[in-house]
């Protein structure tokens, strides 16, 4: 059975010359943290921030959706697992709710290469 990896969906700064698993979880926060429509030379990459007039319960649902099939189209080298939605510490001031992604690397395809 495959390795189950987690990583938040929230921006970090970007580091060089990562490999294998550490590489494959900058990925996903990379897309999981770009709003739709603003990567220059990609319009379809990220995820759809539709989910910010929606109250809590409904920005999650919506944002579980939203997350599973940006990274589904966006990241070929992993199969997900689960989504949670969870708040971030400063949740009463920012009202910011961050992905938890688990997910497993493809052996086939192109994530067999990661």
């Amino acid at each position: 059975m495959a390795d189950i990896h987690t990583t938040e969906g929230i921006y970090k700064p970007f580091q060089f010359g990562l490999k294998g698993v550490d590489a494959v979880k900058q990925r996903i926060r990379i897309i999981t943290s770009t709003v739709l429509g603003t990567c220059v030379m990609d319009r379809e990459f990220g995820v759809d921030d539709v989910g910010q007039d929606l109250t809590t319960l409904g920005a999650r649902q919506l944002m579980i959706a939203m997350v599973i099939t940006a990274i589904n189209e966006q990241e070929p080298a992993v199969e997900i697992q689960e989504v949670d939605i969870v708040e971030d510490a400063d949740f009463e001031k920012t009202g910011r709710l961050v992905p938890i992604i688990r997910f497993t690397i493809n052996e086939d395809g192109e994530g067999g290469n990661v």
